[in-house]
């Protein structure tokens, strides 16, 4: 049991339940099983960290943002990937595939698309694949 972490944390759903983390609101505790220790425990080097906000702030709260993220920037890996943690699949039993038709975009926005899938193929966060399972991207 952790009575008291050293530094804030955020932690996902997913995430949570994937590594078997019990977390006991009532005494602030969060119990990590023996076996999924070396799993949940990581190193990350240290590097500036840098935020895109969802909701807009102004250029005063963004700033205070970007400087607390900074403090704590060994929280966060250097670039995004997969996680080794957690398996995801979706048991579609016997039911068909559904195959939706590619949306149509206009050039510029074509062109930021593949600019994002070649960084997330590179960075090795999508992979290719042949599948007779098919769902338009959205932008």
């Amino acid at each position: 049991m952790l009575a008291d972490l050293e530094y804030p944390c955020i932690l996902g759903v997913d995430f949570i339940s994937g590594s078997k983390i019990v977390l006991d609101f009532y005494r602030k505790a969060l119990a990590i099983p023996y076996s999924q220790i070396e799993k949940v425990v990581k190193t990350i080097e240290e590097g500036n960290v840098e935020i895109d906000l969802i909701k807009k702030v102004g250029r005063k709260s963004e700033k205070k943002l970007q400087d607390l993220f900074n403090s704590f920037k060994g929280l966060f890996a250097d670039k995004s990937g997969l996680t080794h943690v957690l398996h995801h699949e979706i048991d579609i039993g016997d039911k068909q595939p559904v195959v939706s038709r590619p949306y149509r975009y206009v050039r510029v926005k074509q062109s930021i698309l593949d600019h994002h899938i070649e960084k997330m193929l590179k960075e090795g966060s999508i992979i290719p694949i042949q599948s007779p399972h098919a769902s338009p991207v959205v932008l």
